[in-house]
């Protein structure tokens, strides 16, 4: 979603018009071999570890979010024989530094000079995230309401979506809503075997101590760490003290361990990590309490939990983070941007980051 809003706006800011395309997120292609020796890991994994969650059709996520209601949409008969020209955004920032709109637009036009009909495709790819800052701050150049999302309709297309698909809220409607937003899966820190395991997507490292992996990595906004569900306890604990348990009513969701786990059998299996048996061990003991740490919230402050990838915990993950009256993050814009998104600005959630 967050990449959706920045090519949005550049493309506003580029002054063309939006038309809506179905998002889609590719592999980068393997070779066969690579391909026949990651079949081989995923079933051992499969065997070891438990099979991944299957992933929800993305016509199925759209659907949902309200986004088959944008208009224009690329399949409209309009649109049918318009060319388009895929623009790859890495590929132009890599020539060299891009400091206005006029600029980046005089080299997408000098790459592929348009007609009048001609249809230009922005995709995010994996090389534009070290451009990210610069590209942010050339968003932030925007004017008012120049670029922002509003235009498309977001909240309304989502709460028509809602008749259509209907999702009770998981929170207590009297009461001060509150979701914990804990993110496990893909960028996460967690102890093994006395070292610290960093997961960031499909990267896994090892190192001694969390100081070490901080220093090295910068991790800290961007990573969650081990003791990150033990102070949002805490803050929860507080908020009851000074508001009073009887007026919040909190939901905490996660997409838990399994992944971070998966990931790193992976990367055990393939040598990309040092490891000992005895590791390798208490990672397979550790497959039925994975998401054990998340327990206290229900049993100790009454909280309401939405823990792991299957396809219904998204659907009803994706409501509570626009329910939402305050939200409590540690790492990744997941619940900002979603609350953002589909909701007016009278009823943003306040945002509470764990890490500063």
């Amino acid at each position: 979603m967050s990449q959706l809003s920045r090519l949005y706006r550049l493309g506003i800011g580029l002054s063309y018009s939006y038309i809506h395309t179905p998002l889609d997120c590719h592999r980068s292609a393997e070779r066969s071999w690579a391909r026949t020796l990651q079949a081989f890991l995923g079933r051992v994994i499969r065997f070891l570890i438990g099979k991944p969650p299957r992933v929800p059709k993305q016509s199925q996520i759209y659907s949902f979010l309200g986004f088959d209601r944008l208009s224009p949409q690329i399949f409209d008969s309009g649109f049918a024989r318009h060319p388009r020209v895929d623009v790859d955004l890495a590929a132009l920032f890599e020539q060299g530094p891009m400091e206005s709109f006029e600029q980046i637009r005089a080299g997408i036009e000098q790459a592929s000079p348009p007609t009048a009909d001609t249809i230009y495709v922005f995709r995010w790819s994996r090389g534009l995230y070290g451009y990210g800052r610069h590209l942010t701050a050339l968003l932030n150049r925007l004017d008012g309401e120049r670029g922002n999302l509003r235009s498309l309709h977001l909240p309304e297309n989502y709460r028509a979506a809602r008749e259509r698909w209907p999702m009770s809220s998981p929170f207590a409607d009297t009461r001060t809503k509150v979701l914990v937003h804990l993110r496990k899966g893909d960028r996460v820190s967690f102890g093994l075997g006395g070292k610290v395991v960093r997961v960031y997507g499909m990267q896994v490292r090892v190192f001694d101590t969390i100081e070490q992996m901080q220093l090295e990595t910068g991790a800290g906004h961007d990573t969650s760490l081990p003791h990150d569900t033990q102070r949002a306890v805490k803050l929860i604990e507080r908020l009851y003290e000074e508001w009073g348990r009887e007026n919040l009513s909190v939901v905490v969701i996660s997409d838990g361990y399994a992944r971070a786990r998966r990931n790193t059998l992976r990367a055990m299996l393939r040598g990309g990590i040092p490891f000992h048996l005895w590791d390798l061990k208490q990672l397979l003991r550790d497959r039925g309490t994975l998401n054990s740490e998340f327990s206290v919230f229900k049993e100790t402050l009454g909280a309401h939990l939405i823990v792991g990838e299957a396809d219904e915990n998204l659907y009803r993950s994706i409501h509570a983070v626009v329910s939402a009256d305050i939200i409590v993050k540690n790492s990744g814009g997941f619940a900002f941007v979603i609350n953002r998104l589909f909701n007016t600005p009278d009823r943003y959630a306040h945002i509470i980051d764990l890490n500063g």
